[in-house]
């Protein structure tokens, strides 16, 4: 089944990419152009499926009748539709993970066990159940250190996103307990006034107030903190401070290469040994180049 879908589908693709009465004739037909898969993009083919399972089948039936090709079947159209709900948690966790907004390592444990769960509790399937069951194996074993890992379930913990209302109960506590010991290993970022704190410190001596655990009171403030954005985190230094140090990746070197490099040779000491002054003039006469 799988192949007769996909060699229908690339004729009509590749039709449109050929002459321009055919491409005319698709867009006369569906009133745009079809998706194309590219093989630059991990995510065009299912954009591509996915267009032509949402077009009406009157529409495509027009365009495979307009350019002489074989119509698709209803069989065929259904097994195109669930392709689409199989592959489409794939597609939406590759976006997040590409994407840009959610560049942290917190924010691969949800999105890999939000991808299982969702392939889980898929409606029952006729054509593509094994593409779901596939999915779900080839996930477990490629990231199967990734899944279970105390490191970047930390990681996502301190995400406002995340925290723990993705984990079972279980992982919950342990990591609960992970996150305590972490703020209590953790210095605040933020000081309170001097001024203001000693005059604190010298009321709770008077009153004989009870001195509360800080780290762990921070904890509990933040898992029932309802707020989702990053900028949250500035409320909670020491879960900022974590959050810096568990998901912030190393920066990559190629802008600094870029800057010290000329062509493809990078600045480095090749004429004996250069002093900061002269370095200096070689970065600022490289700089200006580029800026003509």
């Amino acid at each position: 089944m799988a192949r007769t879908v996909f060699s229908k589908l690339k004729t009509l693709w590749r039709k449109q990419s050929q002459p321009v009465q055919a491409a005319k004739a698709i867009k006369a037909a569906l009133g745009r152009h079809l998706s194309v898969p590219n093989a630059t993009r991990w995510n065009s083919l299912f954009n591509a499926m996915k267009y032509v399972n949402e077009v009406l089948k009157g529409k495509m039936d027009a365009t495979f009748d307009a350019l002489s090709l074989p119509r698709l079947q209803h069989k065929e159209s259904m097994f195109i539709g669930e392709y689409c709900k199989v592959m489409c948690a794939v597609a939406k966790a590759l976006d997040i993970l590409q994407g840009e907004q959610y560049m942290y390592k917190g924010v691969l444990q949800p999105t890999l066990q939000s991808l299982l769960r969702y392939q889980r509790f898929l409606p029952p399937l006729k054509y593509c159940i094994l593409l779901a069951w596939s999915l779900q194996d080839a996930v477990k074993k490629r990231f199967s250190g990734v899944l279970e890992g105390a490191d970047l379930a930390l990681a996502a913990a301190v995400h406002p996103k995340f925290k723990l209302s993705w984990m079972t109960e279980a992982r919950k506590a342990a990591t609960l307990r992970l996150l305590e010991e972490e703020c209590h290993a953790v210095k605040a970022i933020f000081n309170e006034n001097g001024a203001a704190s000693k005059g604190t410190d010298e009321d709770n001596v008077f009153f004989q107030l009870p001195q509360s655990s800080l780290s762990c009171s921070e904890v509990q403030q933040w898992l029932s903190d309802l707020g989702t954005d990053i900028s949250e985190l500035v409320k909670y230094p020491k879960i900022k401070e974590i959050f810096i140090q568990r998901n912030m990746g190393i920066p990559s070197s190629s802008l600094a290469e870029r800057l010290f490099s000329k062509g493809c040779d990078i600045l480095s000491i090749k004429r004996g040994k250069p002093s900061d002054e002269n370095f200096e003039k070689q970065l600022i006469l490289k700089c200006n180049e580029v800026c003509k």
